[in-house]
């Protein structure tokens, strides 16, 4: 069922969030729309989404990359290091690797030159991480970013059948020196497309639970797409989650965070 009602906000996060889509508002309109990922953008993005990007450091270290159409679009991740900037994180998780690795790992540094600041990064996909680990080397935080690679598998969270990553929380919490994460990105396991499972991501935010400080933030990449939407509007009935709302930016960024930081794993 779909959770429709406007709940309160956290006065400390959304005071540092720009304007967003609340996520009530958007999944009325998408129970009103009929065709399927109907809200999900279905051409590439231009020119003048990339110009965005235009003065970013790590595309002129990478002067050869170039963006697929399973790529974090600049627009999002110009929103991200937007967020950087105002909300400060040391401690990052990400899950599903690529540009954003290098070019957020490497504006976490830049904004804390002083800081032991960490970056996680958790793929299911060895070859991709392979590359991810080789643009780290050429932008210079593969000392500050931790590789993780694992396998998804079966399991069942809040009463849901799904699959996503086998995350060992103590492996991640070592790989952060022992301090939670302030801040998660979620752009994997494979979701909604058609090598993906449906809803994998759901499981992601409940098994990161113990990894988190206190209202940690986190942003859910692809989030106009149905399968996403769907997994929005389960986490929005979590009592240990909030939902701000959806940035229209890419293919929509979800931003949440964790209103405590207890362990959960007794709901699997």
């Amino acid at each position: 069922m779909l959770n429709l009602s406007a709940p309160p906000l956290p006065d400390d996060r959304s005071k540092i969030l720009p304007p967003l889509m609340p996520l009530h508002e958007v999944l009325r309109m998408r129970v009103r729309l009929k065709q399927n990922d109907i809200l999900f953008p279905g051409q590439p993005f231009t020119e003048t989404d990339l110009a965005c990007l235009a003065d970013d450091p790590v595309l002129k270290l990478l002067p050869e990359y170039q963006f697929s159409p399973y790529s974090m679009e600049p627009t999002s991740l110009a929103f991200l290091k937007h967020v950087f900037e105002t909300y400060k994180p040391t401690t990052v998780v990400e899950l599903g690797s690529g540009i954003s690795t290098p070019m957020l790992s490497h504006h976490l540094r830049m904004l804390n030159p002083d800081v032991d600041v960490r970056y996680v990064t958790i793929d299911q996909n060895q070859d991709f991480a392979d590359q991810t680990r080789g643009m780290l080397e050429q932008v210079g935080t593969a000392d500050m970013t931790e590789m993780i690679v694992v396998d998804t598998k079966p399991m069942e969270i809040h009463g849901k059948e799904t699959a996503c990553y086998d995350i060992d929380s103590q492996q991640v919490a070592d790989a952060l020196h022992g301090r939670k994460a302030d801040l998660f990105i979620i752009d994997g396991p494979v979701g909604g497309g058609p090598t993906g499972y449906r809803g994998a991501r759901f499981a992601t935010v409940p098994l990161l639970r113990p990894i988190a400080a206190h209202e940690a933030l986190f942003f859910l990449d692809d989030a106009l797409r149905d399968t996403e939407l769907e997994i929005a509007a389960a986490w929005s009935e979590l009592d240990y989650l909030h939902i701000f709302g959806i940035k229209a930016v890419g293919k929509g960024t979800l931003v949440g965070c964790y209103l405590d930081a207890e362990d959960t794993r007794d709901a699997a």
